[in-house]
């Protein structure tokens, strides 16, 4: 069993194409004023959703509360994370968006969502080395890169959790859209599929 201090600094949630709009990146304000038809943000956050691209990628860095109270300490970590795994996808011949470095390279372009989640353990992440930090980035990175092309599996969305014909559930957009077949679709033709559970229904 690997020790506390040869554990990685930071973990990491991936979720595989084809991603949903509400996905492990998604933050949990969002996906409550995605569930809240009377928020004020509301509509805005539906015409987010909609225009939402299933094969793109995505990704953003936790910091908890543990490693710090103080909010800047905490910014402090994940901006040492970010530019780690930056590093790590400029490594392997990719951009923080996903796309390759070297348009006339046959590296493909990478898809999917990656929630980074830093260690709870602020004697080593605060200390951290950048060799360290980038060495476990590099993992994430290798991890991701061998889960392309492979299809994610869910579970089916539990019947008793499937939305009402006239409710509107979290992910989808207000009353003035048309809800149908498990989908939002708006005014414009641009349809995402309501939010669901992570691990879930496909």
């Amino acid at each position: 069993m690997a020790s506390k201090a040869s554990s990685p600094l930071i973990h990491a949630i991936i979720d595989r194409p084809p991603i949903r709009p509400i996905n492990c990146t998604t933050f949990v304000t969002t996906k409550v004023i995605a569930g809240d038809p009377a928020h004020p943000l509301n509509i805005k956050i539906g015409r987010k959703l909609a225009a939402f691209d299933p094969q793109g990628f995505y990704w953003r860095v936790n910091c908890s509360i543990d490693i710090s109270k103080k909010a800047i300490v905490r910014n402090t970590c994940k901006g040492n994370f970010k530019k780690a795994f930056a590093w790590a996808l400029a490594a392997k011949g990719w951009g923080e968006d996903g796309r390759p470095l070297d348009p006339n390279s046959r590296t493909r372009r990478l898809t999917g969502a990656v929630l980074l989640i830093v260690a709870k353990d602020p004697a080593r992440v605060l200390t951290a080395k950048q060799e360290d930090m980038r060495r476990d980035a590099l993992d994430i990175v290798k991890k991701l890169a061998a889960r392309q092309g492979k299809p994610a599996i869910r579970k089916d969305w539990p019947q008793s959790e499937l939305p009402g014909r006239n409710s509107v559930s979290p992910g989808s957009a207000r009353s003035n859209e048309h809800v149908h077949r498990g989908k939002v679709e708006s005014k414009t033709g641009t349809s995402f599929t309501n939010y669901r559970p992570a691990g879930t229904g496909p």
